[in-house]
């Protein structure tokens, strides 16, 4: 790689992408485009490869692994009573939107809290209940990656934290 040029991440890091969630940095590749080379890091998420120039990794859907700490504190979030959406689709589905597109942690959190209340309830939407399995994936593969632990691991622990959540709905 050019080394005139900055970036927070490098070959072999973990990101985590807004919509492919966590992804692994596999290498940099040089590409022509339009007739100027470029570089890009060649990073593979679980259902596809994409290319990330490497000058541009300073953008709200992408970042970097949250610390086990920050992680901690999205499960706090994910225990507490869920927040209603509310009986409006389109209102919902934006919501669902913003939240993908925030990317942090803690947005992800409480969509996660609250879909899952939701779906808890009302199981008359497949598309959010789609939305709240793509959520708990990403989730579970980046708690996966941060404590060096295995996915059924990371699913126990979050499906523990949805449990405490859930059992809140209908409480004072």
């Amino acid at each position: 790689m050019n080394d005139s040029v900055e970036t927070k991440y490098k070959e072999n890091d973990w990101i985590v992408h807004s919509y492919h969630g966590v992804s692994h940095i596999e290498g940099i590749d040089k590409r022509s485009i339009e007739g100027k080379e470029r570089t890009f890091f060649v990073v593979k998420a679980s259902d596809l490869t994409f290319w990330l120039p490497v000058n541009a990794t300073d953008v709200q859907h992408i970042r970097a692994i949250s610390s086990i700490s920050s992680l901690e504190k999205a499960l706090t979030i994910i225990r507490k009573k869920p927040n209603l959406l509310g009986t409006d689709y389109r209102a919902r589905k934006t919501r669902i939107q913003e939240g993908f597109e925030d990317g942090s942690l803690f947005s992800k959190a409480e969509l996660i809290r609250d879909l899952n209340g939701r779906v808890e309830i009302h199981r008359d939407n497949i598309y959010e209940e789609k939305m709240l399995d793509t959520l708990k994936e990403q989730f579970m593969d980046e708690w996966a990656i941060a404590n060096n632990c295995s996915s059924k691991d990371a699913k126990q622990v979050l499906e523990e934290a949805l449990q405490v959540s859930t059992s809140k709905i209908g409480k004072e």
